[in-house]
């Protein structure tokens, strides 16, 4: 009976305490909203609160990842939000009748019960917000491999050290490694391969690279760096860089990474850059490349490994590579550029990739130099062409010469020409640069040939004493008349036979000092005092293009030995003056740049309008070249040869046609 009264009693209390709880969603409605309430409200400063952190590491770091409880979190409050407002606006209905006072009791409960479960949810929502890290940043990517070479050869002499590096920094002890050697012995190359072959035997996760140079701006260090690693920095300050590369360092804690530093000259403060070396995880490395030993030692590298000079066959074999000859072509001319190079990949390289550069040369240009120098002892220009073209067919068929495309022109391979200008400079007679080189700082007495070519100097040094110089080439960079010829320039220079000017400002009266002259070229230059031409007593070819000169009559009597007249828009010269050169075997020319007088223009045969000379028409039936063998007469832009009779152009027909028809059947 006590039994029955006991669970009666407690059976009395549930139901009590379940009717008083069923009956508080109905009476205690108000209290229930008021503390939903407050629970939204605190749930919404927590989901702030977590949100600010997360764009507080953002900040700091540029690129994170959420934490994924912080993310869940983020995500289910920002459902239970929602559910919350769903339910306030349902409650809001529940109260428009009467405002309040006839409220759906039904309702009422179903939605106090609602509230006090959304309640306990916001309440634990709260409880689990309280995040120590809400976001680790994002892992820096992969770099990708370095730029080596695509056919990267591998020799005895690279192979050893490249395994001495990897197995240097396999070790846990070592932190810097210093690869020294001479300049273009392949430092950089190798340095480059090793470290892609160190992050594919995943020994390093990322390999960056900068270059440091002999006075490094810290800021480009910084910049090369991350960007080689795959990273970014905005930061254009020395000392920000150096943090932010720290960080980015310190976040990827995790992966091994190695930094390659090429061509160290001086000890580098790595805390400057932003490097961490030897830290706790010894997570990064060094590897150092410079020409200079002392500089391993400065830095403290734990291992030093020196890359030498190839050997002998190992240089010929880079050489045949680059130059893409085989094992039979310029075999003997390989060979000397080879040892010459001094076993360095970067010269041989330099030198055989040159090959494919092929320079055009102007057979005509070969032919002024045969005529001037007296190779053949020719008696006409014809006759020296014909020899030159002999000699440029068993050129080309010892592969010392190849075709160009176009049979006016042929092409030297570089390593000939190279070696051809070394043997020259050895025995000091020729001397060429390409980059603007002075004279005055070289012993040029015992020079036979000069070249500048692409100069930039503005004005040409005075006194200069060749005794010896037969040929000069003088080419001013952007042919803008920039590079000045000073009036005694050629005053020690008596036997100059060649001169070629390009692009230069010249009086002709600087040159009544060379009486052996054979060959002057203007193309095209700024000229003054063209009377002094009449003073080259032994000039044979004269070549003018787009340079200012007056040809009078007077000097077909004084340049009695000129044999090749070439004047293509430059000034005026009259047929009369032509006729009066005694010797001349070739003329090149253009119709405008005969007299002005008297040119008319009508249609020729073929509906072209041409520029004529009334002048020639007037000229007797009995009007001869005595010596003339080549003319060429144009109208047109460009210098072709006679048999190039295109339409434009006055070849021998096209020309006797033109006499012809204005009666000078004399001119042939």
């Amino acid at each position: 009976m006590e039994i029955l009264s006991g669970v009666s009693s407690k059976l009395g209390e549930l139901l009590a305490d379940a009717t008083i709880n069923q009956a508080r969603y109905l009476f205690c409605f108000n209290s229930i909203i008021k503390e939903l309430g407050d629970k939204e409200t605190n749930l919404k400063e927590a989901q702030d609160g977590v949100n600010e952190k997360v764009e507080q590491d953002r900040q700091k770091h540029r690129a994170v990842v959420v934490e994924k409880d912080v993310e869940k979190w983020l995500a289910d409050v920002v459902k239970e939000m929602a559910n919350v407002q769903n339910l306030k606006a349902k409650m809001d209905e529940n109260n428009s009748c009467l405002n309040g006072w006839c409220p759906n009791w039904g309702c009422r409960y179903w939605l106090g019960r609602k509230a006090l479960k959304k309640t306990s949810k916001l309440a634990a929502l709260l409880d689990s917000g309280k995040f120590s890290t809400v976001a680790h940043p994002k892992p820096l990517p992969s770099n990708k491999e370095l730029p080596t070479p695509r056919h990267f050869m591998s020799f005895e002499t690279t192979e050893l050290a490249c395994n001495q590096i990897i197995e240097a920094l396999k070790k846990e002890s070592t932190k810097i490694v210093g690869l020294h050697g001479l300049g273009g012995v392949g430092k950089t190359t190798l340095a480059k391969f090793a470290g892609n072959q160190l992050r594919q035997q995943k020994i390093f996760d990322d390999v960056g690279i900068a270059t440091i140079s002999r006075d490094p701006n810290i800021i480009n260090v910084q910049s090369e760096l991350v960007k080689s690693l795959g990273w970014a920095l905005t930061e254009k300050d020395e000392k920000d860089g150096a943090d932010r590369l720290r960080l980015m360092f310190s976040e990827s804690k995790r992966r091994k990474i190695l930094i390659i530093l090429d061509d160290v000259w001086n000890e580098l403060d790595l805390q400057t850059v932003g490097i961490p070396v030897g830290d706790r995880d010894n997570c990064c490395k060094i590897l150092l490349t410079t020409r200079l030993q002392p500089v391993c030692d400065r830095m403290g590298c734990d291992t030093r490994i020196q890359l030498g000079v190839l050997k002998r066959e190992e240089g010929l074999a880079l050489l045949r590579k680059h130059a893409g000859i085989d094992a039979d072509s310029l075999i003997g001319v390989s060979e000397r550029v080879a040892d010459e190079c001094k076993g360095l990949p970067l010269a041989i390289k330099a030198v055989g990739s040159a090959l494919s550069e092929d320079y055009e040369i102007d057979l005509e240009d070969l032919v002024g130099y045969a005529v001037a120098l007296d190779w053949y002892q020719a008696e006409s220009i014809e006759d020296a062409r014909s020899l030159v073209s002999g000699t440029i067919k068993e050129l080309k068929a010892s592969s010392l010469l190849l075709d160009a495309g176009n049979d006016r022109f042929v092409k030297m391979h570089d390593i000939v020409r190279d070696v051809a200008l070394w043997i020259g400079s050895m025995e000091k007679k020729y001397f060429t640069s390409k980059v603007g080189i002075g004279l005055a700082e070289r012993a040029v007495e015992q020079y036979r040939g000069i070249s500048l070519m692409g100069n930039e100097k503005e004005e040409l040094p005075s006194g200069l004493v060749c005794p010896n110089l037969h040929i000069l080439r003088l080419e001013n960079i952007e042919y803008d008349y920039q590079l000045h010829i000073p009036e005694h320039f050629f005053e020690g220079m008596p036997a100059l036979k060649v001169v070629t000017i390009v692009g230069g400002v010249i009086s002709l009266k600087s040159l009544q000092f060379l009486t052996n002259l054979q060959v002057l070229q203007l193309i095209p230059c700024n000229v003054s005092d063209a009377s002094f031409l009449g003073k080259l007593k032994r000039l044979q070819i004269l070549c003018v293009k787009g340079s200012p000169i007056e040809i009078p009559e007077e000097f077909g009597d004084q340049l009695s030995t000129l044999k090749l007249l070439i004047f293509i828009n430059s000034g005026r010269i009259s047929p009369i003056t032509i006729k009066k050169f005694p010797q001349l075997e070739e003329f090149y020319g253009r119709i405008k740049d005969w007299e002005a007088e008297g040119m008319s223009s009508e249609e020729n045969d073929d509906g072209k309008t041409v520029h004529t000379d009334k002048n020639i028409a007037r000229l007797p039936k009995d009007f001869t070249f005595p010596k003339l063998q080549r003319h060429y007469v144009s109208n047109g832009n460009k210098l072709e040869f006679l048999m190039d009779e295109e339409d434009e152009i006055f070849g021998q027909r096209r020309l006797s046609q033109y006499c012809a028809k204005h009666r000078s059947k004399g001119l042939k």
